[in-house]
């Protein structure tokens, strides 16, 4: 209930605010890889690579279900996005001591990004 998907053009996290629930109709993701990298009970820490339209807070929530426990996400990290790593992102502080002529070489123009 807290996603962006609309439901009659609202979107679900403004009905949750006003403690509204609706129906949500299941969605078809994929989960191409899911592993825990880290557990110190109560905390369990995992990687995903996953479809776009995945809500990855369900997937934790559903988790809990299933092993009996509950449970929810307190941190989220997307790492890639497409064709986008952050492995590749530049620090703040390192963009911000570039000259215009250096940012400009950086910049990535936006029919590239829709190829």
């Amino acid at each position: 209930m807290v996603s962006a998907i609309k439901k009659n053009g609202v979107p679900l996290y403004k009905l949750a605010r006003k403690g509204v629930e609706v129906e949500r109709e299941p969605r078809l993701v994929h989960i191409y890889n899911f592993r825990f990298t880290n557990y110190s009970e109560p905390r369990g820490e995992f990687r995903l690579a996953c479809t776009k339209g995945t809500y990855v807070r369900s997937i934790a929530h559903d988790l809990g279900q299933k092993i009996g426990c509950g449970a929810h996400l307190s941190t989220l990290r997307r790492s890639v996005s497409g064709k986008f790593d952050v492995a590749d992102a530049a620090p703040l502080d390192a963009v911000l001591k570039l000259t215009v002529a250096e940012l400009e070489k950086k910049v990535i123009p936006f029919l590239r990004l829709a190829a």
